[in-house]
């Protein structure tokens, strides 16, 4: 795995040039693979910038189809505590995941021709259920890659398009120190051939993107991993898959196969090309490479892939090398694979060359890693330490001084005594305390600010206005209606502090008091400097006495004063207001038993003076107090319902959620921003533990001794740069914690941590010791490993490159990547040229990373017949999945024979196989093996050939496919008998009659293909069934010359040859509808005729007629004179004859040797249009027509096939 902080493209200040590349996940590995790959891309430092998302790196595109509709994940992360997950995770615009129905195709297979053609006809899919994924079924996940196609094509041109605007993003690209490159824009495919998705689906999608026709997609590569990849974790059916896969892709990797693998997937879309392949690169990836390193964890080469592909986005010169070897390597891929098969014959067998594979060790030094670790532990600790969070530190304790200061300070809950009772006139009425409460009730300087109001003293109005009103009566009332009018003044004072009754809050003073709450609440809660958000901030702040734990059990503590029943401060508000209620109606009845009787019973001058003095010294206080009662009870009520929503509201209330306590208000905005400072600090003690246990993989490990800090930063410093962070990058905690709500926002702060660290760290950094460093300390370990690396890094592929008969070692490219390679050459070059494999050339090349040596290799142009397991278990579970009990097909297409083994057959099977060819073609000949439509059999049956088991009883032994890849000797044991007996009753005359036939089977029934390579060169290559035809009707001309002798036999055998060729139509028969039986993998289909079954009676009566008249050799007709001729597959040259070359004013040039040619083509006298004659043609033919003089031309002039004079098709054209 790479170090979280290993990868750092940044630049000189020229800009690197990238080609923009789209990345298709095809299934599970697939997914598993770019996702390690867009975590690399987004942990890098590009140009010392990092990136929030993938969408901020354009030249990079992602498309993830899967069958399975599970979230795609990363194995062994936690979604929790991975920062990087949710941005590493495929955006809604990136997947194609739906739900597969299979049974809305199979209950309506006729609405879907596309799919019912090559579907498999298979009950037993009915019966599965897929509603998780394809099952391990191949032919399942084509089906829904047919159904997805529309959204599958639209997505893909989505991605095209946005790949294409990355060329117009210059700004982000330069600030990235990147550029677009000029070749376009390629697309590489990352699937696995063992499972269902992927497996089943990466044809189709090689096919599909290169069907666009987008001149600006240069190249479509897949990577492919194998089944040895997966250990045995249901391996037969894993590696019997990976058989059926690589079959298939021999198949359609072949730029000409018939019928086309696929032609399109809607109605509506254009046909596929013909002569494409699905990919222009295939890359297969194995748990054994070619040097026998193995490893049994897919996580190994999925590390190994993503390390791969990022490396073509480095900008290195080991990066720029990388990204050239494809190219370099590509001769190797060109040309088809023709093996030598037994006897020295090559050609007749042809297979594809067009695979690739890969390998990429890696050796770092353990101090970088550790040096990584220790970054991350500091960032944790600045975090930590920042916010009183440390592991094992105990919180700072909340004491009665730190409770009583906030609740005085900031609340205005200083208790003060009363004085009222002090008042002699007011306290003689007061006999007992109300209701039990002493009298000496205390209040708070909260109800003082309440009861001060917004102008003036609420208190102090009420004296006013009592005075105003006595003033009133003493001077303006008749003396008589003092008690009225002092009742009226109860009454005034009634409404002015309680309002109308029934409706709270309504008088004129309640609104008072509630204005001055309300500026009170804005100074509590206000945001800014004063307001108790800001204390408590900067309590959090406060290392050496508050803390965020402190701030938090400090507002519960706060919260508890305020709201415990019964002693909190709101119920004793309550409280004091019920008792200054109560002694207000004493008051109230007070006035009424005394001051106002005692008036009333005054009469007369002498009664309004006392009266007047009753209403001085009596009823005016009692009146203010009375006010002033009604006006604190209402003042405490306000002041208790504030500080209840202050505690609720503003403090907030704790609730129970799943188990869990939960609080709103100020507490749960101060605990959410603790939940998100531990899941930040979690998140990095997490990349801490996956960087601790970054042990030693099979292509990337550690060497050279730990690392510590030499001089780790004191406290002090720590504090500083904690500061740095959270105070001037984030403006504080308040703005912190809102930061920490998105993920985004913890990417930008670890980010924030991570560069601050490594500028701090930055003369540390720049003394770790660098790989050179570390080998130069051990040399001993130096050869070991670098002999190590060297052998993790070969190709992954399992082969046994030896099998090939024209490899050579420049198929194989490898580099060796190293900060300073001056100085690594100097020290280890002779020792690299000793442990780098045989044949094999290290390059070695600047990386740019000095704790780092890369070493990366590439092989190029191997067939699938070097896959060691192809030739050991991978056959025997293929087998035994295809045997009649299993019932799940392997194959994504019912014809399953049209994908042949891709092995090079041995000695023994290429001789079983070819006499099994001899043996049906005799079969026909002779007609031992009757065909279908000949017997006027079933439809059905009309392909099948029948012999005879008795007189009259007839069995079916299958079409010529199905007879040609039966494995058993069964059909020579039975068929050959028959031909014993027929071939035993021979004439001489009747073996060459079988020479010309078979001939003519090479040559028409079974015509050698054209085949168009890479650059529109083309070449006549016969395939097998004609190579047998020939050598039958070798083995037939032998006979004939062995019976009568050579010198006899060859003057007797070519006149018998031309006759026949002549009247061949006369003595045989077409076998009807034969043109349909050749496999068209290796014919060209366009020329094919007919087989046709020997008539011996005939041959007789042919052969009894007159020969016709023979052209003398010495005088050939004069070349004016001559009408072009196409020669026919009865026309040949006669072996050994010289030639003639027709000038070019019509002479006659030679006879040439057939060995003289080739200078002829040389000085120009002989082309592909130029007239040519040799003894055994009919006539003047241009020498492109003639099959025998393709050899003398240069590969990239070969004539085309020659085309048959009594076809009814076109030949191919020119």
């Amino acid at each position: 795995m790479m170090s979280a902080s290993s990868s750092d493209s940044s630049g000189s200040g020229a800009l690197q040039p990238l080609q923009p590349t789209i990345f298709v996940a095809l299934g599970g590995s697939g997914m598993k693979i770019l996702m390690r790959l867009r975590r690399r891309i987004l942990s890098t430092r590009w140009n010392g910038e990092r990136l929030s998302s993938t969408a901020d790196f354009p030249l990079a595109q992602f498309l993830y189809f899967d069958v399975d509709t599970q979230d795609a994940r990363e194995e062994n992360q936690s979604t929790s505590k991975d920062l990087l997950g949710s941005v590493v995770a495929f955006a809604p615009s990136e997947t194609l995941q739906n739900r597969l129905d299979v049974n809305k195709f199979m209950g309506n297979r006729s609405v879907y021709p596309l799919i019912d053609e090559w579907f498999p006809d298979d009950d037993a899919i009915r019966q599965m259920d897929f509603s998780d994924g394809a099952a391990q079924v191949r032919c399942v996940s084509r089906l829904h890659f047919f159904m997805q196609s529309g959204d599958f094509r639209s997505r893909l041109e989505s991605k095209i398009s946005e790949v294409k605007n990355s060329l117009t993003h210059t700004d982000t690209l330069r600030k990235l120190g990147l550029s677009a490159g000029t070749k376009g824009y390629r697309v590489v495919v990352v699937a696995s051939a063992a499972g269902g998705t992927g497996s089943g689906t990466f044809l189709d999608a090689g096919f599909l993107i290169r069907s666009l026709g987008d001149p600006s997609l240069s190249n479509v590569s897949l990577i492919l991993l194998m089944g040895g990849a997966y250990g045995a974790a249901n391996a037969q059916r894993v590696q019997a898959n990976t058989v059926a896969a690589l079959r298939e892709l021999e198949y359609c990797m072949d730029r000409n196969h018939q019928p086309r693998f696929v032609t399109r997937w809607q109605h509506n879309d254009n046909p596929v090309p013909d002569s494409i392949a699905p990919y222009n690169e295939v890359y297969l990836i194995d748990n054994i490479n070619t040097l026998r390193q193995s490893t049994n964890s897919p996580s190994d080469l999925y590390d190994m892939v993503a390390s791969m592909l990022f490396a073509d986005f480095g900008s290195s010169d080991f990066a720029q090398h990388k990204r050239s070897v494809a190219s370099n390597l590509a001769g190797f891929k060109m040309l088809p694979y023709h093996p030598r098969l037994p006897g020295g014959l090559q050609g007749a067998i042809t297979f594809q060359k067009s695979y690739s594979s890969f390998g990429q060790a890696v050796i770092e030094t353990r101090a970088k890693r550790d040096f990584d670790q220790r970054s991350f532990e500091l960032g944790l600790r600045m975090l930590e330490s920042y916010y009183s969070l440390e592991e094992g530190r105990k919180a700072n304790a909340v004491s009665e001084e730190d409770l009583r200061e906030v609740l005085v300070d900031r609340l205005h809950l200083k208790e003060k005594g009363l004085k009222f009772l002090a008042d002699p006139e007011v306290a003689k009425y007061f006999t007992r305390a109300p209701d039990g409460l002493a009298p000496s009730v205390p209040i708070f300087a909260l109800v003082d600010k309440l009861l001060t109001g917004t102008d003036a003293s609420l208190l102090r109005g009420i004296d006013d206005r009592v005075e105003e009103v006595v003033t009133r009566i003493r001077h303006h009332a008749d003396f008589t209606q003092w008690p009225e009018r002092i009742i009226e003044a109860i009454r005034g004072l009634d409404a002015d502090i309680s309002g109308t009754k029934g409706i709270p809050d309504s008088s004129p003073r309640a609104k008072e008091i509630d204005a001055a709450a309300r500026l009170i609440w804005e100074d509590w809660t206000a945001s800014d400097k004063g307001g108790i958000p800001d204390f408590i901030y900067r309590l959090i702040e406060d290392r050496e006495k508050g803390g965020i734990l402190f701030a938090l059990d400090l507002m519960q503590q706060m919260r508890h004063r305020l709201t415990d029943p019964g002693s909190g401060v709101v119920d004793r508000l309550r409280d004091v207001a019920a008792v200054f209620d109560q002694w207000a109606g004493q008051l109230h009845q007070a006035l009424h038993q005394r001051p106002l009787a005692n008036i009333k019973e005054l009469k007369g001058a002498r009664g309004q003076e006392l009266g007047d003095g009753i209403l001085l010294q009596n009823v005016k206080p009692l009146l203010a107090r009375y006010g002033h009662f009604r006006l604190i009870a209402l003042a405490c009520r306000a002041a208790a319902t504030r500080l209840q929503a202050f505690a609720d509201d503003f403090l907030g209330k704790a609730e129970t959620r799943g188990g869990d306590v939960v609080w709103s208000g100020l507490i749960g905005q101060i605990d959410t921003g603790r939940q998100r400072l531990a899941g930040l600090a979690g998140a990095i003690r997490n990349e801490i533990d996956l960087i601790a246990r970054q042990s030693d993989t099979r292509t990337h490990w550690y060497v050279g001794e730990a690392y510590s800090f030499r001089a780790p930063p004191a406290p002090e410093r720590i504090a500083e740069l904690a500061r740095q962070v959270f105070d001037t990058q984030f403006g504080g905690s308040r703005a912190l914690f809102e930061k920490l709500a998105t993920n985004q926002g913890k990417l930008d702060v670890r980010e924030a941590l991570r560069n601050t660290i490594h500028d701090a760290l930055s003369e540390e950094a720049s003394k770790l010791p660098s790989i050179i460093d570390v080998l130069l300390a051990d040399r001993g370990m130096a050869s070991e490993q670098l002999k190590q690396v060297m052998q993790r890094a070969a190709p992954w592929i399992n082969a046994d490159l030896d099998r090939m008969n024209d490899f050579t070692p420049g198929q194989i490219k490898l580099y060796v990547a190293v900060n300073d390679t001056a100085r690594f050459k100097a020290e280890f070059g002779g020792l690299l040229t000793s442990v780098t494999p045989g044949g094999m050339i290290a390059d070695v090349i600047e990386s740019g990373l000095p704790g780092q040596i890369i070493c990366y290799s590439e092989l190029s142009g191997i067939p699938l017949d070097v896959l060691i397991p192809l030739r050991g278990s991978w056959p025997i579970a293929f087998r035994a999945e295809m045997e009649a009990g299993k019932k799940l097909p392997l194959f994504t297409h019912k014809d399953k024979l049209r994908f042949r083994s891709p092995l090079v057959p041995n000695e023994e099977e290429y001789r079983r196989r070819c006499d099994l060819a001899s043996t049906y073609l005799k079969s026909v000949v002779f007609g031992a093996l009757v065909r279908g439509s000949a017997r006027r059999e079933a439809p059905q049956y009309a392909d099948t050939y029948f012999y005879e088991t008795m007189p009259g009883a007839w069995l079916g032994a299958g079409d010529e496919r199905t007879i040609l890849a039966d494995e058993s000797d069964a059909l020579i044991r039975q068929l050959s008998p028959m031909l014993a007996e027929a071939e035993a009753g021979l004439g001489e005359s009747d073996w060459v009659a079988l020479y010309v036939l078979f001939q003519h089977f090479a040559k028409a029934v079974y015509p050698p293909r054209l085949l168009t390579e890479l650059g529109g060169r083309q070449k006549v290559v016969p395939g097998f069934l004609s190579t047998v035809c020939t050598d039958i009707a070798k083995a037939y001309e032998a006979r004939f010359l062995d019976a009568l002798g050579h010198g006899v036999g060859r003057e007797r055998f070519e006149p018998l040859r031309v006759q026949l060729e002549a009247t061949l139509e006369r003595w045989t028969r077409d076998v009807p509808d034969s043109r349909r039986d050749p496999d068209s993998v290796d014919i060209d289909a366009r020329r094919v005729q007919p087989k046709r079954t020997i008539l011996l009676d005939q041959i007789r009566a042919v052969l009894a007629e007159p020969a016709p008249v023979k052209v003398a050799v010495a005088e050939p007709v004069p070349v004016a004179e001559t009408k072009v001729a196409l020669v026919s597959a009865t026309a040949a040259p006669a072996a050994g004859a010289p030639w003639r070359v027709a000038g070019a004013n019509k002479e006659q040039l030679g006879p040439f040797a057939v060995e003289m040619l080739p200078s002829l083509v040389t000085d120009g006298r002989l082309t592909l249009e130029t007239l040519v004659w040799c003894k055994g043609m009919k006539g003047w033919t241009p020498a492109g027509q003639v099959e025998e003089l393709v050899g003398i031309w240069p590969e990239e002039e070969l004539p085309p096939p020659v085309p048959d004079l009594d076809d009814d098709l076109p030949p191919p054209l020119p």
